[in-house]
């Protein structure tokens, strides 16, 4: 029979790892199937008590054969113990909640052994707890092992509320500053419209609020059952219904009064939190008092979590139900009667989705332009809408990749925006499919990294811990990052602005999404910008034959995650890159030069900029030199220890830089030279992108 002491470690330790496996299980519950989400995640504990208890017993045999005695209960909750925990998994706080887990293991223990000896009413002796049954003593070592452990966990919990090292970059986004002029307050402030809020849906009871019963518009379900695979009795026990009968539903923000709006989809990505799609009212309320009819679409039930792990083609299933609400829109906007009856221009229509919503507006794009299913050619795509927009905010990418190709995008603006500290994607994957954008002529593409945001804050929902559940939220920090509202703030005017430019033709606050290194509105808060006018012509960079020197090296841009697919050339210090002679024949006053651009030296996180050189010479053999600031990359430690990281704490990003040619004082129509320079100092050299002629007049990227 095991002493208090063994007993009392023993217990508080099981008690310790349930109500942290109990925590983290509270943040993965799939609404409207709570009972059935508790029946599969109560199999957890049950397995990993079991496995300790398999292996004590194997301990204890092993032990006896050897005439040895070994306390088959505390190994069994020990070993117990550590499955449950090691096992919990903690997304990008994985590292962090090992060492939490090291110390629980450790320390807990020997707490409840203290414990359960002071509490002890068993003989005592001087200095010492005994217990008479066992003849197991606690001493002086025993007690100040004790103590020691709990001062480390007292330590410990500490860390896991303190919100990490570093000013946070707070600074309003609200244009009330010295900072900000008139132009800034009109990216950010309210429309003029009044903005009316009503719901669709199939009317029939389920989880998701609003969509039931006296729905103000009523929908018919569609069938996904063609996509998707795999799907539990359990999950239409808690959804109420199968892929045969998915349901269209969306809340919806429209100006009050008569006119006729184009049409924004909004798509949230992959959460457990119920009515995610709430999460991006922020954005459809600030652009129906712009103008537009917002909708937000009900994608819930496409994450099963813990009911449905071996669903397929739930990812292609995002894309497919874009598709299927453009398809209900197009109806409506064809009907005489109704509360959407020549109210919407399905003719003008932008999609803008976060995070795995994200990759399905720019693969629902793609499909809707092609007109088929990849994946069934015979399956016909015809959604009468016209999609002209697509922003994918902190986006996956390849997770579905159609007819096992990468989504390309062509004739269509494309903007994609994220965050610096993203702990959920860790990477810039919205620069992937800006590479794979092809614009064309009078469109435009542009890539925004914005410094102290995460991934989660995007979404009004969805807190501010990317990705990590119950005790794991402690490893990541918050201190770097901005407020929620800030953050949200920048977003909406962000959207708000290439909206305007690419639904609307509406130019004024087209500078605060190709331009500058600061959002106007948030003067501290840092940005890189890679923009890109479909009327450019390359003429060097990784996708030009000609004009490569044997030290600039054809390679992918790395990422925080592994090699990406965004091609470059890798120039090293001291190099040059010379653009071909060739391609500087058409060069007119109005022309411009843009270099995207990025440091290879990630370790470069301080504020020292990289200081390149442009230099050219026309046919007389005047010269001209134009230096080119390049800015280090972003910080991204989004743990509280660097040690924690899963990843390296920053990556490579390309920034666009623009020289007007007839800022350089030669003679364009005789051009003759035009070359990168690359300083010695530069570490590691620099990755290089395309780079562009643009013969346009307008100004969309940076100036050096």
């Amino acid at each position: 029979m095991p002493s208090t002491p063994a007993a009392a470690a023993s217990a508080l330790l099981v008690l310790v790892a349930i109500a942290l496996w109990a925590w983290r299980a509270a943040g993965r519950v799939v609404p409207g199937g709570e009972l059935a989400t508790w029946q599969v995640m109560a199999l957890e504990p049950a397995l990993a008590y079991g496995v300790g208890a398999g292996a004590a017993t194997l301990i204890c045999v092993v032990a006896a054969l050897l005439r040895r005695r070994a306390p088959w209960l505390g190994i069994t909750t020990w070993l117990g113990s550590a499955v449950l925990l090691a096992t919990m998994g903690a997304a990008a706080a994985t590292r962090g909640w090992w060492a939490l887990v090291a110390v629980l293991l450790v320390c807990v223990p020997l707490l409840g052994g203290l414990l359960g000896a002071a509490f002890s009413r068993r003989g005592r002796t001087r200095g010492r707890v005994e217990s008479t049954a066992g003849g197991e003593r606690i001493g002086r070592f025993g007690l100040l092992a004790g103590i020691a452990a709990a001062v480390v966990l007292l330590l410990t919990a500490a860390f896991l509320v303190w919100p990490g090292a570093g000013p946070a970059p707070a600074t309003s986004p609200s244009p009330a500053g010295s900072n900000a002029d008139g132009s800034a307050q009109a990216a950010v402030a309210r429309g003029p419209h009044e903005v009316r809020t009503l719901r669709y849906g199939t009317g029939r009871p389920g989880p998701s609020a609003g969509y039931g019963p006296g729905v103000p518009v009523v929908t018919q379900p569609v069938d996904a059952s063609a996509v998707i695979t795999g799907w539990p009795p359990e999950m239409t026990q808690a959804w109420g219904f199968d892929p045969s009968a998915v349901p269209l539903n969306g809340t919806v923000w429209m100006p009050a009064e008569a006119g006729r709006f184009p049409l924004v989809l909004l798509v949230h990505g992959s959460s457990t939190v119920p009515d995610s799609e709430a999460g991006l009212a922020y954005l459809g309320e600030h652009l129906a008092s712009r103008g537009y009819v917002a909708a937000a679409i009900d994608e819930n039930f496409l994450n099963p979590g813990v009911l449905g792990p071996a669903v397929g083609g739930l990812d292609a299933a995002r894309s497919w139900l874009v598709l299927a609400h453009l398809r209900q829109w197009s109806a409506w906007a064809g009907q005489t009667n109704g509360p959407f009856a020549g109210r919407v221009d399905v003719e003008r229509v932008g999609l803008v989705g976060h995070s795995r919503g994200g990759e399905a507006v720019a693969t629902a794009a793609a499909l809707n332009a092609a007109g088929t299913w990849p994946d069934d050619p015979a399956a016909a795509i015809d959604t009468g809408a016209t999609v002209r927009t697509v922003v994918a905010i902190a986006p996956s990418d390849g997770l579905y990749q159609p007819a096992g190709q990468p989504v390309r995008l062509r004739g269509i603006d494309y903007l994609t925006l994220a965050g610096s500290y993203d702990a959920d994607v860790m990477t810039f994957a919205g620069a992937r499919q800006f590479a794979r954008t092809e614009p064309g002529p009078g469109r435009r593409k542009t890539a925004v990294l914005l410094d102290a945001a995460n991934h989660s804050q995007f979404n009004t929902r969805w807190g501010r811990y990317d990705g990590a559940l119950g005790a794991a939220r402690g490893v990541l920090a918050t201190a770097p990052l901005l407020e929620p509202e800030q953050q949200q703030a920048l977003a909406t005017a962000y959207v708000g602005a290439f909206l305007d430019l690419g639904v609307q033709g509406r130019d004024a606050n087209a500078r605060y999404v190709e331009e500058a290194d600061v959002a106007p509105w948030s003067p501290r808060v840092a940005v890189r910008h890679q923009v890109a006018r479909g009327d450019g012509t390359d003429i060097a960079g990784p996708g030009v034959a000609s004009g490569t020197p044997a030290t600039a090296q054809r390679t992918v841009l790395p990422s925080r995650t592994g090699s990406g697919d965004v091609p470059v050339l890798n120039v090293a210090a001291g190099a040059r890159l010379e653009v071909p002679r060739e391609r500087l024949t058409t060069v007119t006053e109005a022309a411009r030069l843009t270099l995207d651009l990025a440091t290879a030296n990630t370790a470069n996180t301080a504020t020292r900029d990289e200081q390149l050189t442009l230099e050219a010479a026309d046919a007389s053999g005047r010269t001209a030199r134009v230096p080119l600031r390049l800015p280090p990359p972003l910080p991204g430690q989004f743990t509280k220890l660097a040690a924690f990281l899963p990843v390296p704490a920053t990556e490579p990003t390309l920034s666009t830089v623009s020289v007007r040619l007839s800022d350089l004082g030669l003679d364009l129509a005789t051009l003759r030279r035009a070359t990168l320079v690359v300083p010695p100092e530069a570490t590691d050299g620099v990755y290089v992108g395309p780079v562009r002629l643009i013969t346009a007049d307008r100004d969309t990227s940076r100036r050096p």
